[in-house]
């Protein structure tokens, strides 16, 4: 009798939490995330634009360097809770048990943090670089958690004015400080600081206003969260291994200065996935809750409107890099990276891929299929591990770089698309199972 009551109280909480969502249009959850990553993002593209054009471009190598290995240990613990967060549509889990998994899983990623960078104390600049871009991500892995908690309940103005207030005060201070002291280790000290700040007083307060927000939860239910999402550690960890292989290839084998150059161009790149992820962000919640009502057609229709956006921008950007290239790289970093126009140009073409596998990773997300997403980034990355270390034994031009991630992102899409139509197929079997049963039952 307790559990029938217990899940008559699930299906009210879901029907008044659908009508809540049928309140909220899509375009309003858009625009606002768009609107938030966009300004986060352009914040944090013209702190790497001052590194380049006021400072030197082993500043932006270092930078780059230590983004590069700290990204995929945060990434890796951080299991990408904050989507499996936003889309636990029926509560399977207290928000408490999320918070808890976080914390815990950034305090060690923050301990391999600091032990990858002890492999670098023979250059103590690259050493504390890692350090401070650490502490950094330990502040940005527990906000990113309570924008998914904001999410489920499509407050996605509160993560906005987050990344906005996080972009602009990181982008002034860093800058005054590096401006100033003429130091990266000073700017990016004051840069971690702010994202702290901004964690205390402006996150946290906002998380517990919403009602149902703890920060423990059940031992045993933790370790069931943790076996059911571990996969995703592993898949983003992989994503962002395979964004940064060839920057540990080309550090190795060019040196700081084109790992400057090579970061330079990719954070061009970033415009592209900042859109691609604010509206995988705002889509995600639909996306579930189509996905547990065997809704096919809502599920197509959500994706097909996501696709034509994403194709548009994938297109926009790759003639503009065509036409524009050199003088945009100009007009952004100075005319030496101008010698890069074609390298651009074919990062540009393989961003656009990699935009694609990026929806239909948010759409396997949302189906709670998280295995085979493991497998189809683990096939990209050896990939793109074997190219790259191809292309640099042959002391190919830097360019050839640019070709591994487009063979990779390629790869990565098709892989994906395959994993979608079965998930289609099953969804597809499971209705018609359904349909059969009530059938039955009613006589017909």
């Amino acid at each position: 009798m307790g559990s029938l009551l217990s899940r008559r109280g699930k299906r009210m909480a879901g029907a008044n939490h659908n009508a809540h969502t049928r309140r909220t249009s899509l375009w309003h959850l858009f625009s606002w995330t768009l609107t938030g990553n966009v300004l986060y993002a352009a914040c944090q593209w013209a702190l790497l634009i001052v590194l380049a054009q006021r400072g030197s471009v082993e500043d932006v190598g270092v930078f780059s360097l230590a983004l590069a290995i700290s990204a995929p240990i945060f990434l890796f613990t951080n299991m990408q809770l904050r989507g499996i967060l936003a889309t636990d549509t029926e509560q399977l889990y207290a928000t408490g048990v999320y918070v808890q998994l976080r914390i815990i899983s950034s305090f060690l990623a923050l301990i391999a943090t600091l032990g990858c960078a002890a492999m670098y104390i023979s250059s103590w600049e690259i050493c504390m670089a890692i350090v401070l871009i650490g502490i950094s991500k330990w502040f940005e892995s527990i906000s990113e958690l309570l924008y998914g908690w904001w999410q489920q309940h499509h407050r996605m103005d509160w993560s906005a004015q987050s990344l906005i207030l996080r972009g602009l005060l990181s982008l002034s201070l860093f800058s005054g400080a590096y401006l100033y002291t003429q130091s990266l280790l000073a700017a990016l000290t004051v840069y971690a600081l702010t994202w702290g700040c901004i964690l205390i007083a402006f996150d946290i307060p906002r998380a517990r206003r919403l009602e149902g927000f703890t920060w423990s939860g059940s031992r045993r239910a933790g370790l069931k969260l943790l076996q059911q999402c571990w996969p995703m550690g592993v898949v983003m960890m992989l994503v962002s291994l395979q964004a940064n292989v060839p920057r540990y290839f080309i550090s190795d084998a060019y040196g700081e200065a084109a790992l400057g150059y090579f970061s330079a161009l990719m954070y061009v790149m970033v415009a592209a996935t900042t859109v691609v992820s604010a509206l995988g962000q705002s889509i995600s919640p639909h996306l579930a809750r189509a996905w547990s009502a065997a809704d096919r057609p809502a599920l197509r229709s959500v994706l097909r409107k996501a696709a034509y956006m994403i194709c548009a921008i994938g297109v926009g950007m790759t003639l503009g890099s065509w036409l524009l290239g050199s003088w945009l790289l100009t007009i952004l970093y100075g005319a030496d990276y101008a010698q890069y126009s074609d390298l651009f140009l074919i990062l540009t073409i393989s961003t656009a891929f990699s935009c694609i596998g990026s929806l239909l990773g948010f759409a396997l997300t949302a189906a709670r299929v998280f295995r085979a997403q493991l497998v189809i980034h683990l096939c990209t990355v050896l990939i793109t591990i074997v190219l790259q270390y191809t292309v640099t034994v042959m002391d190919m031009p830097m360019q050839s770089t640019g070709y591994v991630l487009l063979v990779s992102n390629s790869l990565s899409v098709a892989l994906a698309g395959v994993a979608w139509r079965n998930c289609m197929k099953v969804l597809m079997r499971q209705k018609l199972k359904t349909n059969v049963l009530l059938s039955e039952k009613t006589g017909g």
